[in-house]
């Protein structure tokens, strides 16, 4: 066996926390989860086609007894075959033979996914950093509205489980990597991903390249990295061979659609102006998406890649760094962008802003902690985001205008308004802190959480009341449906409502 690298250790005071205040913490995430995520679940209509197409295909294998072809409506779909399938189709087909075909059947799934990811998150931050950091990292994933409601845990595509497998293979990587066993239990899950979404695999292989590339002391694993990878690889290929063997010419349509969007090809059809365009439409999907946590995830970000928390946690730390920046990195360069495609990178994001705050409150204050605090306070004050208004159901999350604006009072401009709050922070902090240098760096993580977690939790709860929504077509439906059952005549064309749209 290959000797092990050093394990990196925790602060004494976060050492071998009790089984029963993890089993707290687990208890606190999965009480607030249930309303988030479960609650009136299979009350709304389709939100989003992705949902419909996966549910419809998966019925259509329940009913047709054939779990190995995709069709929806009739028709092969070849693109889904070669990149979203089979897992996510057969464990819709299990769900639908169980409880029959309805939102619960078409939303659950994603839903389990979504809550273990918050856990797996959970778990993985308190191997790093302690249990405080670990609940604070599962919380700040719970209250993504991007990550619960926009193509997230809420809604039946295959994004949250992208998420779970993605936290899943960076914890089993890191475990590999300092324990010195094989690397055969990571590749087994690299080849579940494959079995989801095939291109999404290109993201923790990135991450765990860049890795070995830029820290010598991991380079002695690689060998066995790479056997065990080239080992299980016919096992990740076995359904896309198979299909590709029935269905050539459409694996070859789907191949070339797939390197056309990678190549950029397809970029004015697609709305891409390059890699900077990207980033900025991810940006502001994040800002929207993720506010009030997002404006930490810079500066946990820094601090994960550049601080030297000691021993092999740095390494490790990098490692979620490198998860986090490869997704981003990945997409920036495809041609193709929806503002989902950077989901998998917040798990990451917010285990480090979970580090970060607890990191916080555990050292005394310095200058940059105080300025960062400042900052990110005064913009939680001055930025605004939908939160009464905002009806994640009502229209497909490609569509949602994920605007930011800033307060506009009528006493001074925004910019101005922001920096002298900043700067007023920035100098109460400061003198705090050498007034009360022991309470001084536990009132700076308060004043973040107090700043940032419960506006974050109102955004989810407000999303909530939208549940009872119905689309004009199931509005529709029940309309057709009551006349036939009372006799009534009924009139054709039917009118729906504008041409093209979905609802």
């Amino acid at each position: 066996m290959t000797e092990p690298l050093q394990e990196p250790a925790l602060d004494s005071s976060d050492q071998g926390p009790s089984k029963a205040l993890v089993r707290r913490d687990m208890a606190i995430l999965i009480l607030l989860a249930l309303p988030l995520i479960f609650w009136r679940l299979g009350s709304y209509s389709v939100v989003n086609g992705d949902e419909a197409l996966y549910h419809s295909v998966a019925a259509n294998m329940v009913e047709s007894g054939d779990w190995v072809r995709l069709e929806f409506e009739g028709q092969h779909r070849p693109y889904d075959t070669f990149m979203n399938a089979p897992t996510q189709y057969w464990a819709r087909g299990i769900l639908i033979s169980a409880i029959g075909s309805n939102p619960w059947s078409m939303r659950l799934w994603s839903a389990l996914c979504g809550l273990l990811a918050i856990l797996v998150t959970r778990a993985y931050v308190q191997d790093l950093a302690g249990r405080r950091a670990g609940l604070l990292a599962g919380l700040c994933l719970l209250f993504c509205v991007q990550f619960v409601f926009l193509h997230g845990a809420r809604t039946g595509e295959l994004d949250a489980a992208v998420c779970l497998l993605c936290v899943c293979l960076a914890r089993s990587f890191g475990t590999a990597l300092f324990s010195g066993k094989s690397f055969v239990r990571h590749h087994v899950l690299l080849a579940v991903l494959a079995t989801i979404k095939l291109p999404i695999v290109i993201v923790p292989i990135l991450a765990e390249l860049v890795v070995f590339a830029t820290n010598a002391q991991t380079r002695s694993r690689f060998k066995s990295y790479a056997l065990s990878g080239c080992a299980i690889v016919p096992l990740a290929l076995v359904w896309h061979l198979t299909q590709a063997g029935a269905y050539w010419d459409d694996f070859r349509k789907a191949a070339s659609t797939m390197a056309a969007e990678a190549s950029g090809a397809q970029g004015l059809a697609l709305h891409s102006g390059g890699p900077f365009e990207n980033l900025v439409f991810y940006a502001k999907a994040a800002l929207f998406g993720a506010f009030p946590q997002v404006l930490l995830f810079i500066p946990a970000l820094i601090w994960a890649a550049f601080s030297r928390v000691g021993g092999q946690r740095q390494l490790q730390w990098r490692i979620c760094a490198s998860f986090a920046l490869s997704v981003w990195v990945f997409f920036c360069l495809v041609s193709k962008r929806y503002p989902w495609y950077v989901l998998p990178s917040y798990p990451f994001l917010c285990a480090m802003t979970g580090a970060y705050l607890v990191q916080l409150s555990s050292k005394r204050i310095a200058w940059q902690g105080a300025l960062v605090v400042a900052c990110v306070a005064s913009l939680a004050l001055w930025l605004r985001v939908d939160i009464r208004e905002f009806d994640p159901f009502r229209t497909t999350a490609s569509r949602v205008p994920m605007l930011t604006e800033w307060w506009q009072p009528a006493w001074t401009t925004p910019w101005i308004g922001a920096g002298v709050c900043a700067l007023v922070g920035f100098g109460g902090l400061l003198v705090f802190a050498r007034v009360a240098p022991g309470r001084g760096p536990k009132a700076v993580a308060w004043v973040l959480l107090l700043s940032l977690l419960p506006l974050a939790g109102a955004r989810g709860l407000a999303a909530l009341g939208h549940t009872d929504y119905r689309s004009q077509m199931d509005r529709l439906a029940d309309k057709l449906e009551r006349s036939r059952e009372a006799g009534t005549q009924i009139s054709f064309p039917v009118r729906v409502g504008e041409p093209g749209t979905f609802k």
